[in-house]
């Protein structure tokens, strides 16, 4: 797996266990947060609160679901579960990139995820598709 800071052969998502509830034989494969240089004007202009939205904000792909956080005193959280996940497409930036990622279920739509580094979502997009294949 590959994250902002190269490629690496474990991965402590310690950080990403705090915000989401793992059911019983669930595993973390990819967890993410915004990339940084998307959010420097809004730092810029907000005197750097918008970092901690940017902070806040947390993409998890298990082997089970797709798991989206966001909020600093609200939380709002969206689950995903594999089954439902329709097509998963990148849409790469100069500096990062996102996924846009369809959903069967009525409300579920369309989830973006990103923007983060081009590492993040080729791991993320590798991982979750090779999830799909085995569903299908």
């Amino acid at each position: 797996m590959s994250d902002e800071h190269g490629p690496t052969a474990s991965r402590d998502y310690s950080w990403a266990s705090r915000r989401i509830s793992l059911i019983p034989g669930e595993q973390i494969l990819v967890a993410c947060k915004p990339a940084a240089k998307s959010w420097f004007w809004k730092d810029v202009w907000s005197l750097g609160i918008a970092e901690l939205g940017r902070q806040n904000r947390v993409y998890v792909l298990t082997n089970r679901r797709v798991f989206v956080s966001r909020g600093i005193i609200r939380h709002h959280d969206k689950s995903i579960p594999i089954d439902k996940v329709q097509d998963a497409t990148v849409r790469k930036g100069v500096y990062t990139s996102s996924i846009a990622i369809s959903s069967a279920g009525g409300a579920l739509g369309v989830e973006q995820i990103g923007p983060i580094t081009h590492a993040n979502a080729r791991s993320f997009h590798t991982n979750l598709i090779g999830l799909l294949s085995r569903e299908r």
